[in-house]
């Protein structure tokens, strides 16, 4: 799977776009195939080291990301393979897929495009 790679703190354009492992589900969460992920200053903040949170390398950005579900954890309840989803996640949502955590995330509503 493709994602954009931070492999040590730094400026966002020493970013990669590089081969990752697919993320497998724990009990309470999901992986969605990436549609749509948003941009924030607080990603800018993560890849240099400055954010309150600092992921084990390597890891993708991104903390919020739209998509549909690809496969479930065994206590997953609220939704189904194949749901139109939007999640708030720890990082990684500049992958093609990525975990989200059943309670961080939320059904697209309908009408309501990825983007």
């Amino acid at each position: 799977m493709r994602a954009l790679v931070c492999r040590e703190w730094g400026p966002v354009e020493a970013l990669r776009i590089e081969n990752m492992a697919k993320p497998a589900p724990g009990p309470h969460e999901m992986v969605l195939a990436v549609k749509a992920s948003a941009v924030n200053f607080a990603d800018s903040l993560m890849v240099q080291g400055k954010y309150q949170t600092r992921p084990e390398f390597p890891f993708a950005p991104g903390l919020e990301a739209a998509g549909t579900v690809l496969r479930l954890g065994e206590s997953v309840t609220r939704f189904r393979v194949g749901d139109r989803v939007m999640a708030m996640l720890d990082h990684s949502g500049f992958a093609e897929q990525v975990l989200a955590q059943e309670d961080q995330t939320f059904p697209l509503p309908d009408g309501m495009d990825f983007v």
